[in-house]
C-alpha cells in the first residue's frame, strides 16, 4: 500500500549512537529521514551535508494492522540509557541499578502547602507531602540492571510519566533524575545525547552496548505490584514494628515521638502522622518541613543546576547510618530497609494517593469526585480516538 513519506533533516547517526570519549569528535553525513506508517526512518538518502551529530530518539510507526497497546496497557516503551560508572573516580562501579519511578498526576485541587529553595518558590495544591516534599504521587515501577558498560534497555507502560534513579548495591539513590520523560505505545528512546558535551560526538567504531546485546529487560518489582508510595502503608508498619516501643509520648524516647497519631494540618487538608511530621521535622502550623541530618531528602525547590552524586537521600541521611551502626540492636529485613531508602530518596511522601489522609468537607469530597469522573471520561475518549488513529492505518 503506498503510502505518504514526511520527510524532515535528521541529526541522528546512524552508525552507533555510543557516548563519545572525553576530547574525541567527528563530522558526520546528514541524511534526510522518511517516516511512514511502514517504516521507521529511511536513511538512504542522497541528499547530503555536514553537521555534528547528535543522538537522538526513534519512533515506531504503527501501521493499519500493527499490534498496538492502547492507553492504560503496558505499552511498547523502549528506554536505552547510558550511564557512565566513572561520573567521577569515587563513584566508578558504584552504580548497579536503575529505578523507573511513575509520577502521577492530581486530578483536584484542595488545600496547600508551599515551598522555597535555590529554585525558587511555589505554592503545591493538593499536597501529599510537607511542602518541600514531593510534588506529586509516586509509584515504583521497578529496577532494571545496568551492565559494565554502563548501558540498561527496558520496558515501562506507555502514557506514563517516568523519571529515573541509580541505585548503588544497597539500593540506595546514587543520583536522580528531577524531570520526566513520557513516550506513546510504540516509542523507542534512547537518553544518550543529552548528557555528553555539546560539542562533541561519538566516534564510529563503538561497539553495540551491553544492554543492546542482551535485549529488552522487563523491570524488576518492588515488593509487589506499581502502587502510590504510602508512608502509613509502607513506612509506619516499620516504625510500628521496631521503633515505637520507645518512641512514644511515654517511652524513654519521648522527645522523638514515632506514633502514627494523625495531626491536623488545616492549609494543606490533610492528616499528616505523628511519626511522619517528627521525621521531617515539621512544626505544627509549618508544613514545609525540613531536611535535617537524620532525613536528608532533596527538595522539590532545589537548586535549577545539575546536582553532583550523594547530593541528598538516603546515603546522606542518619536515620540509615545508624541503623548500620546497631542502633539498640534494630534488625531490619532487606524490604524494610528497602523501604526506608526508597521513601528518602522518592522526596519523602506521605500520600499514595491524593483522596489518602484528606481532611475535606463533604463539599471538597463531592468536588474530589466529580474531577476524577470527568478523568475517567476523558481518558475513554483519548482511548477511542487512538483505537480510531491506528485502524485507519495512521502512523503515531
Amino acid at each position: 500500500m503506498a503510502t505518504k513519506k514526511t520527510k524532515f533533516e535528521c541529526r541522528i547517526d546512524k552508525v552507533n549512537l555510543k557516548a563519545p570519549k572525553d576530547g574525541e569528535t567527528r563530522e558526520v553525513m546528514l541524511t534526510v529521514c522518511g517516516l511512514d506508517v511502514d517504516t521507521v526512518a529511511n536513511l538512504t538518502s542522497d541528499k547530503k551535508g555536514v553537521a555534528k551529530a547528535i543522538a537522538g530518539m526513534k519512533q515506531a510507526a504503527a501501521g493499519g494492522n500493527a499490534k498496538m497497546e492502547l492507553p492504560g496497557k503496558p505499552g511498547e516503551y523502549h528506554f536505552e540509557i547510558g550511564i557512565p560508572k566513572k561520573s567521577s573516580h569515587k563513584m566508578q562501579g558504584v552504580i548497579k541499578k536503575l529505578r523507573v519511578v511513575e509520577l502521577r498526576y492530581r486530578e483536584m485541587s484542595i488545600g496547600a502547602n508551599s515551598s522555597s529553595g535555590l529554585g525558587g518558590g511555589a505554592t503545591v495544591v493538593t499536597p501529599i507531602a510537607i511542602g518541600t516534599g514531593a510534588w506529586d504521587v509516586k509509584a515504583i515501577l521497578g529496577d532494571a540492571t545496568i551492565y559494565e558498560d554502563g548501558s540498561a534497555m527496558f520496558e515501562v507502560p506507555a502514557r506514563t510519566p517516568v523519571y529515573f534513579q541509580a541505585l548503588n548495591e544497597k539500593n540506595q539513590v546514587i543520583q536522580t533524575m528531577r524531570s520526566w520523560a513520557t513516550l506513546m505505545p510504540g516509542e523507542q528512546m534512547s537518553c544518550v545525547g543529552c548528557h555528553e558535551h555539546k560539542n562533541q560526538v561519538p566516534l564510529s567504531g563503538n561497539p553495540t552496548s551491553m544492554a543492546m546485546q542482551a535485549g529488552l529487560q522487563k523491570l524488576q518489582p518492588f515488593y509487589g505490584p506499581p502502587r502510590g508510595f504510602s508512608f502509613t502503608k509502607e513506612i509506619q508498619p516499620i516504625l510500628q514494628r521496631h521503633c515505637v516501643q520507645c518512641h512514644n509520648a511515654e517511652g524513654e524516647a519521648k522527645e522523638f515521638v514515632l506514633t502514627a497519631e494523625p495531626v491536623l494540618d488545616p492549609g494543606s487538608k490533610r492528616n499528616w502522622s505523628r511519626a511522619y511530621l517528627t521525621l521531617t521535622q515539621t512544626k505544627e502550623g509549618q508544613s514545609r518541613g525540613q531536611a535535617n541530618e537524620l532525613v536528608n531528602w532533596i527538595s522539590n525547590s532545589s537548586q535549577p543546576s545539575m546536582i553532583p552524586p550523594q547530593y541528598g537521600g538516603s546515603t546522606r541521611s542518619k536515620l540509615i547510618s545508624m541503623h548500620e551502626a546497631g542502633h539498640k540492636e534494630v534488625e531490619l529485613s532487606r524490604e524494610e530497609f528497602d523501604k526506608l531508602c526508597a521513601w528518602i530518596d522518592l522526596v519523602v511522601p506521605f500520600c499514595g494517593d491524593y483522596i489518602e489522609a484528606n481532611a475535606w468537607n463533604e463539599g471538597e469530597l463531592k468536588a474530589a469526585a466529580d474531577r476524577m469522573e470527568l478523568r475517567r471520561q476523558m481518558d475513554q475518549i483519548e482511548r477511542k480516538s487512538i483505537k480510531a488513529m491506528v485502524d485507519s492505518g495512521q502512523g503515531i
